[in-house]
């Protein structure tokens, strides 16, 4: 019984959330896992909001930069590479249904029927 540490002791007091979340907090930031992984996506995903949110309202000058953050973090992956890839797809389906959808609006008109035939259906 006299073996266990001083930090241990300071520990006891703590409930039991706040330690499990300063567990996970010490495997991220010190660990190789599952848990660093976690924290990098989540830090490549604020950086990736935040410039694109950037991007849009000062570069573009958009109406609502609000949809660039969310369209950055849709697309992103564990990897830089799997990232641009996966933009590249999501922004070719975009352009393949405005392009579909703008036929059918010409030929059909736009109308609600016309929205539902095009490449948003399953």
């Amino acid at each position: 019984m006299e073996a266990i540490s001083e930090n241990t002791k300071a520990r006891a007091g703590v409930p039991g959330k706040l330690r499990a979340a300063a567990q996970w907090w010490h495997r991220a930031v010190t660990g190789g896992g599952e848990e660093r992984n976690t924290l990098l996506v989540i830090g490549k995903s604020t950086f990736a909001a935040t410039l694109s949110w950037a991007i849009a309202a000062d570069v573009l000058d958009a109406h609502s930069p609000a949809f660039a953050p969310f369209s950055a973090v849709l697309i992103m992956q564990v990897t830089v590479y799997r990232s641009l890839v996966q933009s590249l797809r999501y922004v070719a389906a975009v352009v393949a249904g405005v392009m579909v959808q703008a036929a059918l609006g010409l030929f059909a008109g736009p109308e609600l029927l016309t929205f539902a035939l095009g490449p948003s259906s399953p």
